[in-house]
């Protein structure tokens, strides 16, 4: 190898080391202070003013992270279509091969195929095709639109499947307030997110 190629191949290596180690790529800066939530099958960063809340039920997990504290004592009161309206919020749920399944959830395509919102008037597409989240492959949708009830609002969605079948649902709506800032947040926590 000449000489002059020495400093460059170092500096490749340097690169790779680097987004293999998490620094310099993977998440990147957070935009906000963050903190760490973790189950037994993954890790990831929401921000530290932000209240958790989590949902076990019928074999899927869920995680809810908002300024304000989401109540899942009753899964019953819980009304996610109103969720987003006054705040953000992300949801995060995982469900295994077997539910996943038999909630129609395991085709990826078909699934986000039915949540199209782009066919509403209004919706600017930020981000739409494949993705990955903590190394499982799926689509993402990103954009902002009008909603009836909520009014302008921005959505980060992803859903994405391991190899052991278990499907990943990430989902971030914020209402127009804030709405670059908590868009930022949600492709922050994406990033971040972890399988163990």
């Amino acid at each position: 190898m000449s000489k002059r190629l020495y400093p460059v191949v170092a500096l490749l290596v340097a690169a790779v080391l680097l987004v293999a180690c998490g620094g310099g790529g993977g998440a990147g800066k957070p935009p906000v202070a963050m903190q760490k939530y973790e189950t037994s099958t993954f890790a990831m960063e929401y921000p530290s003013a932000w209240e958790k809340s989590s949902l076990e039920m019928m074999g899927i997990s869920m995680a809810f992270f908002s300024p304000q504290k989401i109540d899942t004592t009753d899964p019953n009161n819980l009304d996610l279509s109103t969720l987003g309206s006054d705040y953000p919020i992300v949801v995060v749920m995982t469900a295994p091969q077997s539910v996943a399944g038999a909630m129609g959830m395991d085709d990826i395509d078909a699934a986000m195929s039915d949540m199209d919102i782009t066919r509403e008037p209004d919706v600017k597409v930020i981000k739409q095709g494949d993705t990955t989240m903590g190394g499982a492959k799926g689509k993402i949708f990103v954009g902002t639109g009008t909603d009836p009830d909520i009014g302008k609002m921005g959505a980060h969605v992803v859903m994405a499947k391991r190899d052991d079948g278990t499907v990943l649902v990430f989902m971030g709506a914020t209402p127009d307030k804030d709405m670059d800032k908590n868009m930022k947040i949600f492709e922050y926590m994406q990033a971040a997110f972890k399988f163990k």
